[in-house]
């Protein structure tokens, strides 16, 4: 393992070949609601000269993994490619534990965009349970606006945001954490 990386279960998303999300995407619409359901997992790590890279996949795209992640002091960072390089985006930083924070992300490679970060109060009931002390992510990519909801130890247990077609409600159905 890299120094500075986390596959213990007090990361915001817990890194281990074999992880595996189960979520109910909702699609709701002026006249209907269709709802769906996908896997995402993590199905290989790799390490590059600075990194342990965990390469995740989901059962909606065709091809290895979806996206490659990484822990690095407490914060998950993505790796993305632009036309002409990889860039390492910072995606989640640990909520503070009262106000908010902002900070700044990649999208697609190329694009900052900020991000903010709170801890929930309360709670966030999702098909899986109940889940407390969540961090709650919201930003906007023109027009799009987005909120994703972490537990410490879970991972991603619910996202909202709206589309062209209607709004996606993705709540976590089920999962599997390796001990």
């Amino acid at each position: 393992m890299m120094p500075g990386s986390d596959p213990g279960h007090s990361s915001l998303i817990p890194m281990a070949i074999g992880n595996t999300w189960t979520y109910v995407d909702s699609l709701l619409t002026d006249s209907t609601t269709s709802v769906d359901t996908f896997t995402v997992s993590i199905m290989n790590d790799r390490i590059d000269s600075q990194h342990l890279w965990w390469e995740f996949h989901d059962s909606r795209i065709q091809g290895t993994f979806l996206i490659e992640l990484a822990m690095r002091n407490d914060s998950v960072f993505s790796l993305q490619s632009n036309e002409d390089s990889s860039v390492i985006s910072l995606e989640y930083i640990p909520p503070p534990e009262t106000d908010t924070l902002r900070y700044v992300s990649i999208f697609d490679g190329k694009a900052p965009v900020e991000k903010s970060v709170f801890l929930l109060e309360g709670s966030c009931p999702v098909p899986a349970g109940t889940f407390d002390r969540c961090a709650v992510y919201s930003w906007l990519e023109s027009p799009l606006g987005f909120i994703e909801i972490l537990k410490p130890g879970v991972g991603m247990v619910r996202t909202q945001f709206s589309t062209s077609t209607g709004e996606h409600r993705i709540s976590l159905l089920q999962y599997a954490i390796a001990e």
